[in-house]
């Protein structure tokens, strides 16, 4: 567990019902954001865990993390950039 500053990053949030769910859709996930999010402004992948700990029903959050915001546009990154997020699902 790592506490960090704010940073802006796009992520989709899932409940899985163990790890091997979880962990195909953060394979996908480090796929994903390769090849669609610039690499001028992807940094890390992120899992954010909402759930307490437990080996079953986890409640994550996975994505990348951003170099920069959305620029101040009004429209949600995901369409600035033609994601579909529809790959965590």
């Amino acid at each position: 567990m790592k506490s960090a500053p704010a940073q802006p990053y796009l992520a989709c949030r899932r409940t899985f019902a163990n790890f091997v769910g979880a962990i195909g859709a953060l394979k996908e996930a480090a796929q994903y954001g390769a090849r669609r999010i610039p690499k001028s402004i992807r940094e890390a992948l992120v899992v954010v865990d909402h759930s307490d700990f437990d080996d079953e029903n986890l409640d994550l959050e996975i994505g990348s993390a951003l170099l920069r915001a959305m620029l101040g546009e009004e429209k949600p990154f995901v369409e600035q950039m033609g994601l579909d997020p529809s790959f965590l699902r």
